[in-house]
């Protein structure tokens, strides 16, 4: 454009030297045509876009001032022309992208497989493991990283746990024969104490009862009563030290001796004396046993007793409950040569002797609190208060029952044995 903005260049020839940009921009009516031609007018340069005249397609506009003369030049460049190279980059570059980029889908995809395939498979062993298939095959992996590591791992838990399960198999195996053979044994050793009730039905000076529950499957507590000739009726209890087979035995051992010894001398303290010498000797275990043994004329109510460090009985006699004077003569089997004394008293008609062994007394609550001697005396008491006439079973019965009520579910820490004897005369 000269300077009177006449156009010296135009597509369109006929515009060329017979139109000025503002004469053009008039009869267009295009406002923006006119702010460039003031522009250029005023000498400024500048960029914009606009659509062109001739094919309507968007241009980049670019115009400014030449130094001489007063003339200005503005040039219109097609924008797709312009860009066509930065379109085409931009076409090749995402498509270089898309194209790196499902390589690299595929890429990862295959390492992923790759990695995880062992872990699949260990996985799918872990599960047959699991279900009780210890022969399943588990992956093995040359590799020395984490997951060869892992695999070596689960393979030698599968071996180990098959060897310990072969193991607990034979050690329950084991287990079960030996409680088979433990209740076989405390079957045969509830068998040789009496458990018939009342033991001698045609017998109607006394009324006995008596009960026994070991804390193990076979324990060391024992009873016993049969009659010595035709009125003289021995009645004993006893507590092997420790529990268990050894315990068994020696209560076994103890039971027959007092038997023996005493239809032989109807004198309770020869008789724990003879039993003392008799278990003492070779007894390499040092094991004992505590015997209180009583022989009862059922005639006269005179009972003639023994006790080898047993805890003393208890002497109902109406109202009155109190524990029979105990001298502490030691307990049998532990030494040789101690010589055991016979006591004496005298039961009247209703008359009741309650032994028992340390299992009730020593019983403990969850809090290891003891049953104590005292409470058996008060409840026993109660009992009596409340009926004088009360049988034998039904005494043992209501103090088992104190008993575990006092315990409260604890385990039962010793063997509880009770015998109840009551003189009718």
């Amino acid at each position: 454009a000269g300077p009177e903005r006449f156009l010296i260049y135009h597509p369109e020839k006929k515009l060329i030297m017979n139109e000025t940009i503002f004469s053009l921009a008039d009869q267009l009516g295009d406002e923006n045509l006119w702010q460039i031609g003031r522009a250029l007018k005023d000498g400024e340069r500048g960029f914009v876009t606009r659509n062109s005249l001739v094919t309507g397609e968007k241009n980049f506009c670019y115009y400014m001032p030449l130094p001489v003369g007063g003339w200005s030049l503005a040039f219109l460049f097609p924008e797709k022309e312009v860009l066509a190279q930065l379109t085409k980059l931009s076409r090749e570059t995402l498509l270089i992208s898309l194209s790196g980029f499902c390589v690299m889908i595929i890429a990862i995809t295959l390492l992923t497989r790759r990695l995880t395939r062992p872990l699949i498979n260990l996985a799918a062993a872990t599960r047959e493991i699991a279900k009780g298939n210890l022969d399943a095959d588990v992956p093995v992996l040359k590799t020395t990283d984490e997951l060869g590591q892992l695999t070596v791992a689960f393979r030698d838990m599968g071996l180990s746990l098959k060897e310990h399960i072969k193991q607990l198999t034979t050690t329950t195996a084991q287990k079960e024969r030996i409680e088979s053979e433990l209740r076989i044994a405390r079957e045969i050793q509830m068998s040789i104490l009496p458990k018939i009730f009342p033991p001698f039905p045609d017998c109607d000076e006394i009324d006995l009862f008596a009960f026994i529950e070991p804390a193990r499957e076979i324990g060391g507590d024992l009873y016993d009563f049969f009659f010595i000739g035709d009125k003289k009726f021995c009645f004993l209890i006893g507590d092997v030290s420790d529990k268990g087979v050894p315990a068994a035995f020696f209560m076994a051992v103890t039971k027959t001796l007092l038997k023996i010894i005493a239809e032989q001398s109807p004198d309770p303290g020869t008789i724990l004396t003879k039993v003392n010498e008799d278990l003492a000797e070779g007894n390499d275990s040092c094991m004992f046993v505590t015997l209180f043994l009583g022989i009862l004329d059922c005639e006269t109510g005179v009972v003639q007793f023994g006790n080898a460090g047993h805890n003393p009985p208890v002497m109902i006699a109406g109202r009155k409950v109190a524990y029979l004077p105990s001298i502490n003569e030691p307990l049998a089997g532990a030494m040789e040569g101690i010589k055991y004394s016979t006591q004496e008293l005298v039961l009247a008609p209703g008359d009741t002797l309650f032994l028992y062994t340390d299992g009730v007394t020593e019983a403990m609550d969850t809090s290891a609190a003891f049953y104590s001697e005292r409470r058996l005396l008060d409840e026993l008491g109660n009992r009596v208060n409340e009926d004088p006439d009360l049988t034998p079973e039904a005494m043992i019965t209501n103090i088992e029952t104190s008993i575990r009520d006092f315990t409260k579910g604890a385990p039962q820490s010793d063997d509880i044995t009770m015998l109840s004897l009551r003189y009718v005369g």
